[in-house]
């Protein structure tokens, strides 16, 4: 199956229904009534005619129904971070991985997800900062000398060529990007 197509706007549905939103079971959510939308043609539609949501759950594969953290790559996968693994969604099954998966990831549990470039940064509850690389696939520790090998890491942002991570009782660690 293909990736979504990457675009806000699915990144946005992916966050509605992750979260979870909408009722369970349900696989289309009414937006409220809101004002037309403009389209191309001229002709005003509403937001509900727009949109369509569809609810994600262990039934459609992720590792589990709590999402803490979302990013989407630039091939269009949606990353889910959640408590019980990291799930890579291309818009109908879910890859899962897990700290015993030989894939490299130290933690299960997600806090953050941020996307630069071509690698998808990771932070965790109890396993530090990781990036996997959109090359090899492989998730790779970062900053193991600074940090413990049980840091929290409870955001990460970007700017330039720096990436931010909030650290659980240490502060802010700046990384230069190459």
């Amino acid at each position: 199956m293909s990736p979504l197509p990457s675009r806000p706007l699915c990144l946005m549905a992916a966050v509605l229904c992750c979260a979870g939103v909408f009722a369970a079971g349900s696989t289309v959510a009414q937006a409220p009534a809101a004002a037309p939308v403009q389209t191309a043609s001229s002709t005003p539609v509403s937001i509900a005619e727009v949109l369509h949501f569809r609810q994600l759950s262990e039934r459609h594969g992720l590792s589990q129904s709590t999402a803490r953290a979302l990013a989407q790559d630039p091939l269009g996968f949606v990353w889910i971070g959640t408590q019980d693994g990291l799930n890579r969604f291309d818009g109908a099954r879910a890859e899962v991985y897990r700290r015993d998966d030989g894939s490299g990831i130290s933690d299960n549990h997600i806090l953050a997800l941020l996307n630069v470039g071509e690698d998808l940064w990771v932070g965790t509850q109890a396993g530090g900062l990781q990036r996997h690389d959109g090359r090899t696939g492989r998730f790779v520790q970062v900053a193991a000398d600074l940090l413990a090998p049980s840091q929290m890491v409870s955001a990460l942002a970007a700017s330039d060529q720096s990436l931010f991570a909030a650290l659980d009782g240490v502060g802010l660690l700046r990384l230069e990007l190459a």
